[in-house]
C-alpha cells in the first residue's frame, strides 16, 4: 500500500512507518509497570499510540485510547474512560454504570449510547472517583487485561491547575493510587503521554511525587537510515525521483530526523512539482517553509510555552532561546545563566528546571554549548520569532 505524505495528521494504519524497536521497548513494560511516555511535539506519539493500540491483541491486552486534551474537569476525564470502554466493551461500561447508579444518590442522569453524559445535583469532589473505581472494579471481574493510552494528559493537568491547585494534586494522587493498587494492577495498566512533558508540569509545581511510580520511556527521532528509507518510500509512492545523493543533503538540512519535519519538507518538494528534484530544488523547498504563509507549521512550539510554563517562565524561556538562536554556535550555558540573572532570576533550582525543560521538551540540546536540536526550528525562530 503506497505511503501518504502525512503531516496534519497521525500517521495510522498503513501510513505508519517503522519504530520497531520502540514499540518493542513500550510492550515489555506494562507486565510490571505503567508507562509515561516523554516526546516532543510532532515526533510522532500520537501515531505510535494508535499503532499499539491496533497491535494490542497479538500481546493479549485490550487497549483504549482516549484524548482529554479538551477536558478540564476530573469527572470529564473519568468519563471519557467510560466512552473509550463503551466502543470496545459496552457490556463492562453498562455494568459499571449499574454499578455506580446504585451508590451516588447525588447522580442525577447518567446514561450510556453513543457517548456518555454524567450530571450531579451538586459539586461533591469525591463523585468523580466513585465513577472511576466502579469502572475499574468491573474491569477487574473481567477476563481481560486492559492499557488504558492516554493521550495529551499534561494539557489536561494545565486545564485542572488554572481551576484549582488543591484539587489537582486530589486528583493526582488518587490516580497515583489507582495506578499502584495492586490488585487493580493485575488487569489495568496506564500508557500516558502529551506534547507538552508531564514531567516538565508537575516539576513546575512541585508535584513529582505523584508520578514517581511510572516508568519512564521517551521517543526521539529516527535514526539516519529510518529516515533515508522513509523519504525513499515517500518518493516512490508519489512518483518522484529522489536520488540518494538528495536525500543526504535532506537530511543534513534536517539534522533533527522527526517524521513531522521529513514529511513537511517532502510536501514541500512536491509542491515544486519537479519529477527529479536537485539538491538547489531541496534547498529551495527548505526555505519555503519559513515563508510567513507557512508559520503555523511551528507557532505552536510559541503558544506551548505560554501553556507549559507560565506567563513569567515563559519570558525567560523565550529570552534564553532567543540568544541560542542568534548564534551559529549556540550559547554555553554561562551566558544563559547570566541572561537570567539580568532578568532577575536568580535561583539556580529555576534556571536548572527552564533549561531542563526546553531540552527535554525538544528545543535544544546541550554539549559544551546549548543549540537547538533542530536548525528548521532555529532558521523559524530566527525569520519568524526574532523579527
Amino acid at each position: 500500500m503506497p505511503l501518504n505524505n502525512v503531516i496534519g495528521r497521525p500517521a495510522i494504519g498503513g501510513d505508519f512507518f517503522n519504530r520497531e524497536s520502540e514499540q518493542t521497548r513500550i510492550w515489555r513494560r506494562p507486565a510490571n509497570d505503567s508507562v509515561l511516555l516523554l516526546a516532543p511535539r510532532r515526533v510522532g506519539k500520537t501515531s505510535l499510540l494508535h499503532r499499539l493500540e491496533a497491535t494490542a491483541d497479538h500481546h493479549d491486552v485490550r487497549a483504549v485510547y482516549v484524548s482529554v486534551a479538551d477536558r478540564n474537569r476530573e469527572v470529564d476525564f473519568i468519563v471519557k474512560l467510560y466512552e473509550a470502554i463503551a466502543k470496545l466493551d459496552g457490556k463492562a461500561a453498562r455494568a459499571a454504570l449499574r454499578r455506580v447508579g446504585r451508590s451516588l444518590p447525588r447522580l442525577r442522569k447518567l446514561e450510556i449510547a453513543k457517548l456518555i453524559s454524567a450530571e450531579f445535583t451538586s459539586d461533591n469532589a469525591d463523585d468523580w472517583q466513585h465513577l472511576a473505581d466502579a469502572l475499574l472494579r468491573v474491569l477487574r471481574e473481567t477476563e481481560h487485561r486492559w492499557i488504558f493510552m492516554v493521550d495529551e494528559l499534561p494539557l489536561f493537568v494545565l486545564a485542572l491547575l488554572e481551576r484549582n491547585r488543591e484539587r489537582t494534586r486530589r486528583f493526582l494522587n488518587w490516580f497515583r493510587d489507582v495506578r499502584i493498587d495492586r490488585e487493580i494492577g493485575l488487569s489495568v495498566r496506564w500508557l500516558l503521554a502529551g506534547s507538552t512533558g508531564l514531567d516538565t508540569v508537575v516539576a513546575r509545581e512541585r508535584l513529582g511525587d505523584t508520578i514517581n511510580d511510572l516508568a519512564v520511556e521517551s521517543l526521539g527521532p529516527f535514526t539516519q537510515q529510518n529516515a533515508d528509507l522513509l523519504l525513499a518510500e515517500l518518493a516512490k509512492a508519489h512518483g518522484m525521483e529522489l536520488c540518494p545523493q538528495v536525500r543526504e543533503h535532506i537530511l543534513r538540512r534536517i539534522d533533527w530526523l522527526i517524521p513531522y519535519h521529513l514529511q513537511l519538507l517532502f510536501a514541500a518538494l512536491r509542491d515544486e512539482d519537479i519529477q527529479a528534484p536537485s539538491i538547489h530544488d531541496a534547498d529551495r523547498a527548505y526555505q519555503g517553509l519559513l515563508h510567513p504563509a507557512r508559520k503555523a507549521y511551528f507557532d505552536y512550539w510559541v503558544q506551548r510555552l505560554h501553556e507549559e510554563l507560565g506567563r513569567v517562565d515563559a519570558g525567560h524561556a523565550l529570552a534564553v532561546l532567543a540568544a541560542v538562536a542568534r548564534d551559529d554556535d549556540g550559547s554555553s550555558r554561562t551566558v544563559l545563566t547570566q541572561l537570567l540573572h539580568s532578568r532577575g532570576l536568580e535561583d539556580a533550582e529555576r534556571h536548572r528546571f527552564l533549561l531542563d525543560a526546553l531540552e527535554t521538551d525538544g528545543y535544544l540540546v546541550s554539549g559544551e554549548r546549548y543549540v537547538f536540536s533542530s536548525p528548521l526550528l532555529r532558521d523559524y525562530w530566527r525569520a519568524r520569532v526574532l523579527t
